[in-house]
């Protein structure tokens, strides 16, 4: 769908302007947030950067497309969206910032980060920053990050970081928000406190 033209009209045809309009068209729509296009792309994408920035190294697993080919496909999915449901803020849930600037160039009202303890031993963000990365022409949002923090890394001078201290940091580092990953997710290690706990 990301590289045949014929299959992303379907997609929109089929599904994204279809959910857009119901959006719009619900008493509802104001609880709509925003639309993230799609999650995480970068691990689908090979090759340059062209924004600058770390190249892209695909999963083995997935059928590799060009940065090019995803930014149209991102811009295709955005601009049928806003003519549906215009009042709507859209974004990519960026895989993190390795490849913070793959998004300036795409249609999208602000920048979604995801943050792990992978990013922050080899990307702390106190050293890759906003502005280090660019990102200052539109708010950005820490999409995703483990509710119960960051672990420590005593050898690289990292200390860890409870849910509470990170997002605070985040605030003070510039960030329009923050969402953890996720209370009622217990399938991953880093999820605060178990699914079981909440349904009593």
């Amino acid at each position: 769908m990301v590289t045949d033209p014929a299959l992303r009209q379907k997609l929109i045809n089929n599904l994204i302007r279809p959910v857009a309009q119901a959006v719009q068209s619900s008493p509802f729509r104001h609880r709509m947030m925003s639309w993230d296009i799609i999650n995480e792309p970068e691990w689908a994408i090979t090759g340059a950067n062209l924004n600058g920035g770390a190249a892209f190294t695909p999963q083995s697993n997935l059928v590799p497309v060009t940065h090019s080919q995803m930014l149209t496909f991102v811009n295709e999915v955005a601009a049928v969206i806003r003519a549906q449901h215009p009042s709507a803020l859209i974004s990519v849930g960026g895989g993190g910032m390795k490849w913070g600037t793959a998004w300036k160039t795409a249609n999208v009202d602000f920048y979604k980060l995801h943050y792990y303890d992978w990013l922050y031993q080899y990307y702390p963000y106190t050293q890759y920053t906003l502005a280090s990365a660019g990102l200052t022409n539109k708010p950005v949002v820490m999409g995703e990050f483990p509710n119960r923090g960051l672990s420590a890394f005593p050898t690289l001078g990292l200390p860890g970081r409870t849910g509470a201290q990170f997002m605070a940091d985040l605030w003070t580092n510039g960030y329009g928000g923050a969402l953890g990953w996720a209370y009622n997710d217990a399938s991953h290690p880093w999820s605060a406190t178990p699914y079981s706990t909440f349904s009593s």
